[in-house]
């Protein structure tokens, strides 16, 4: 009668990415950190942009001290042990070329007359001194719901159309902006 000895047998997979890389819109000169959590063993990480390989980018974390327009991207992360590699998902990358809000000076004197939560029109006191004024409304989703340009120290921006939700105004003129939330109901 024949016996067998006893074998061990262990299964080990690829690393498992357990945070993925964030999408990003920063504005151009700001710092860009990009991050991965990875579960495994003797992890090497590669950084990738648009499918391809970013020199010297080799840690769990990479960073761009000031961006320019030219990092906008994709970014993955590759992360290889000895059981496989794991590719991360995509983080899109958006450079403002800073006109964005975030670098404007305020815009004063605007005031949200009401009502806000609406459901019809919202009305907005608006400054004229810096000439016309451009309002924009967008959804969370960064869909337009509206644009409008006045010269009108007073303006309803009618609201009787959009679904109800929680959207983001702007209001530009001179080189200046004013941001706030306004919130329709039904």
């Amino acid at each position: 009668m024949a016996t067998s000895q006893g074998v061990d047998v262990a299964i080990v997979n690829a690393p498992v990415i357990a945070t993925q890389p964030s999408s990003q819109t920063i504005d151009k000169g700001q710092r860009l950190t990009l991050s991965v959590e990875a579960l495994g063993s003797a992890l090497q990480y590669q950084w990738l942009k648009n499918g391809q390989p970013i020199a010297d980018a080799t840690a769990a974390s990479f960073e761009i001290a000031a961006v320019t327009q030219a990092d906008a991207g994709d970014y993955t992360c590759r992360v290889t042990s000895d059981c496989g590699t794991t590719l991360s998902q995509a983080a899109t990358i958006v450079i403002n070329d800073g006109t964005s809000v975030g670098t404007m000076a305020l815009l004063e004197g605007v005031r949200i007359v009401g009502p806000n939560p609406a459901s019809s029109a919202i009305t907005l006191e608006l400054p004229t001194h810096h000439g016309d004024v451009t309002i924009e409304a967008h959804a969370l989703t960064g869909e337009l719901a509206a644009r409008h340009t006045t010269a009108s120290e007073r303006y309803a921006l009618d609201v009787s159309s959009w679904p109800t939700g929680v959207y983001l105004l702007r209001v530009q003129s001179g080189g200046r902006a004013f941001n706030a939330t306004l919130t329709v109901v039904r």
